[in-house]
């Protein structure tokens, strides 16, 4: 399949990673680091992929441009602020770093459903995922003035855009939930890797 040029991938990995204790982007999995297995996923699908994160040196070895926040310390936010300036598309296809095992067919069906919207995240029950989305560079100037006023809540600013919620049903749910799986914790990463 032919890798999208009208929308660019953007994988966060500028987190402190505070409750895992380590730099969740390089845990091992499989015996690739977490952001390997999301590059290597997204690089499949779109011809343009940024890496957003404030040490380039960490992420030499994946051969992607690394860009930093343009505003620091303001947490998710902040590095889909960065995404968007740095992009050469209108929209940015947003994941972070701490969902390894996304898959290509989860991404190709939230690309299914993007049209005019600011922003596109999908939703099980009233569960929003807003770290795993389509964002549009319209949203820019809504960002800045939030991160210059200190609102750092991703899930409150979209609530401020036109946001489509891909909501899914109980079969895509189970078909695509591993997509969604955040590891964020010590015994997260364990429960990982005792099931894999």
């Amino acid at each position: 399949m032919n890798q999208r040029e009208d929308i660019s991938g953007a994988i966060l990995a500028g987190g402190k990673s505070m409750r895992m204790g380590a730099e969740k982007s390089l845990l091992d999995y499989h015996g690739k680091p977490f952001i390997q297995h999301i590059s290597e996923s997204i690089t499949n699908i779109f011809a343009h992929v940024q890496i957003i994160a404030d040490e380039p040196s960490r992420f030499e070895f994946l051969r992607l441009p690394v860009l930093p926040d343009l505003y620091f310390h303001c947490g998710p936010l902040g590095g889909i602020h960065s995404a968007l300036v740095h992009a050469s598309t209108e929209k940015v296809f947003i994941v972070s770093c701490d969902t390894p095992l996304i898959q290509n067919e989860f991404i190709r069906f939230l690309l299914d459903e993007v049209s005019d919207e600011d922003v596109l995240v999908p939703s099980v029950g009233t569960f929003v995922h807003p770290l795993c989305g389509v964002y549009k560079k319209t949203s820019l100037p809504f960002i800045e003035e939030r991160l210059k006023n200190k609102q750092y809540s991703v899930l409150q600013f979209i609530q401020t855009q036109t946001t489509k919620k891909v909501e899914l049903t109980i079969r895509d749910a189970d078909q695509f939930e591993i997509s969604l799986r955040n590891v964020n914790t010590p015994e997260e990463y364990q429960t990982l890797i005792s099931q894999s």
